[in-house]
């Protein structure tokens, strides 16, 4: 199996570890878990900040220079199905001399990097985690009506443990048990309700109806990576406010949403194929 050094956050959360179950079960490829200095891909995430950096965070020294010093330690670099991880007005340069745009998560990020690197990027969109579906054999039999799924920093708050209860046959998953598992859970659900983009995405790739929830400030960013991987759809997703009352009936998630198995189909294709591209 072909080796491919990759750059994503190696923490104990289904989102992340979903480089490693789809890159190697999926794509073909062993992963190499490394720094974002040594890395020839990066993976799926919000780590584009890492690799273009707003200018009022490097030292005081010439663009040009910065490349050329960075250029000498570093490798070129694919990006694969990243976003960045927050709205900015700042402007923003890259720090690798050498950046080929495989695919990004969504159309945010692509008109984003147009500006950055002043030039047309005529690229796949998509979140790479729309392949967890393939990490799985069919027939998937639905044990569960509905899947409670709350960011992992969000996991102890009794809010989701009393939205769960609203819900017969429902299920609440713990985003940091083993990621196959918590693939394979989901897949028994009809429909989910998450905090967790990748709660989200990951329904997306089963075609299960679900709903963005919010609740805690603890989550990195300001909400960009939502609107980023929406944007890939052209949509905008509707939310529940987990702070006021009552609770997402499953009718109305199911009429909310938007995004169609042959949309979701296109994008498995597309990033597929744009992962080996610059390897």
């Amino acid at each position: 199996m072909k080796q491919v050094k990759v750059f994503y956050s190696k923490i104990n959360n289904m989102g992340d570890l979903l480089n490693e179950l789809i890159i190697e079960k999926v794509l073909g490829y062993k992963v190499i878990h490394c720094s974002r200095f040594e890395c020839q891909t990066s993976g799926i995430g919000s780590s584009l900040n890492l690799f273009f950096s707003a200018k009022s965070k490097l030292p005081s020294m010439p663009k040009r220079l910065i490349q050329t010093l960075y250029s000498k330690m570093q490798p070129p670099l694919q990006i694969w199905s990243t976003g960045f991880i927050n709205y900015s007005s700042e402007d923003h340069v890259s720090i690798r001399k050498e950046n080929h745009i495989a695919s990004v998560r969504g159309e945010l990020t692509r008109l984003r990097l147009e500006k950055i690197l002043n030039k047309e990027l005529n690229i796949p969109t998509g979140d790479g985690g729309l392949l967890a579906s393939y990490l799985l054999k069919p027939p998937l039999r639905k044990k569960y009506s509905v899947g409670i799924i709350p960011h992992f920093k969000e996991k102890d708050e009794l809010r989701f443990k009393k939205l769960q209860e609203n819900y017969k046959d429902s299920v609440f998953i713990d985003l940091t048990d083993a990621p196959l598992s918590v693939v394979e859970t989901m897949s028994q659900c009809e429909v989910i309700l998450s905090s967790s983009l990748h709660g989200l995405i990951v329904a997306d790739s089963f075609g299960i109806p679900n709903k963005r929830l919010v609740y805690t400030d603890k989550l990195l960013g300001d909400g960009y990576k939502f609107d980023d991987y929406y944007s890939a759809f052209k949509i905008s997703s509707k939310v529940f406010d987990l702070n006021k009352p009552g609770y997402p009936k499953v009718n109305n998630i199911i009429d909310d949403y938007k995004i169609t198995v042959p949309m979701v189909e296109q994008k498995k294709k597309d990033l597929i194929a744009s992962f080996s591209k610059y390897l």
